[in-house]
């Protein structure tokens, strides 16, 4: 059996969902590898920043909050250009699942604007949210809120 998961991909600089059946019951590695795996075959024109090869580690103690585990060599693998994109992918699609609010990772990333967060500190979906089309938040808004904004772009083959 399968549920219905949005996983967020790279299409012109900007992050879309497309809303892809995966193995129930749904638990975060699963969601990771989905991203890993790229956009259905029938979608046009989206990619995914998440490298296929590498073990990256995604738990949860049912606080809303997932932790995940990249791999030491990751952003030696993943393109400069793609490091905010790829951290946005990750956030946006563990975000949009059921009971995460934020999402903590183990290495300083990249937000949008090229903010380096250092490892530990949480991430919300809003924080991500200009990526994804939405309306860019202020600064003092940012990671306050963790409900998607809803405009988000809705790719279908």
């Amino acid at each position: 059996q399968t549920e219905p998961v949005r996983l967020y991909f790279i299409a012109s600089g900007q992050l879309v969902y497309v809303t892809t059946p995966v193995t129930s019951p749904v638990v975060l590695p699963v969601i990771i590898f989905a991203l890993q795996e790229g956009p259905p075959a029938e979608t046009f024109g989206l990619r995914s920043a998440v490298p296929r090869d590498m073990a990256i580690g995604v738990t949860t103690d049912g606080s809303g909050v997932a932790n995940v585990d990249l791999p030491d060599d990751f952003f030696d693998v993943v393109s400069r250009t793609d490091q905010r994109l790829v951290i946005g992918q990750i956030v946006l699609t563990l975000t949009d699942s059921r009971g995460i609010g934020q999402v903590v990772f183990d290495q300083p990333v990249t937000k949008p604007l090229g903010e380096i967060v250092a490892a530990g500190q949480p991430l919300s979906y809003r924080a991500y949210a200009a990526l994804a089309g939405s309306v860019p938040l202020p600064a003092d808004e940012l990671d306050t809120e963790s409900t998607p904004a809803g405009t988000t772009t809705t790719v279908s083959g």
